[in-house]
């Protein structure tokens, strides 16, 4: 596959696994749902970062839901570093 071709796949696959977080969350009702949504969310954002490490805006969700967890520090670990990806790439990516 071509270079080119294997990144608009990546970003492609990306969009979507945080598409799928943002569904979950917004049929939820704003996310304050149950654990199986946590686990969902965590597994979809987690695939987003792994698979285009050069976009914020996972890393912020995550944040948010560490915050919801009371997990302070990973919190943010993740939003430093979601707001890092924002200001170099100065680019909103979810829109």
């Amino acid at each position: 596959m071509h270079e080119n071709a294997k990144i608009a796949s990546a970003n492609a696959e990306t969009f979507n696994m945080f598409n799928i977080c943002m569904s979950l969350q917004a049929s939820d009702g704003g996310g304050g749902g149950g654990d199986a949504w946590r686990r969902s969310c965590y597994e979809a954002l987690t695939v987003c970062m792994r698979s285009n490490p050069f976009v914020g805006e996972p890393h912020l969700v995550v944040a948010q839901l560490y915050l919801e967890d009371g997990q302070w520090e990973e919190a943010e670990r993740c939003a430093v570093e979601g707001t890092r990806l924002l200001e170099v790439f100065a680019t909103s990516w979810d829109k």
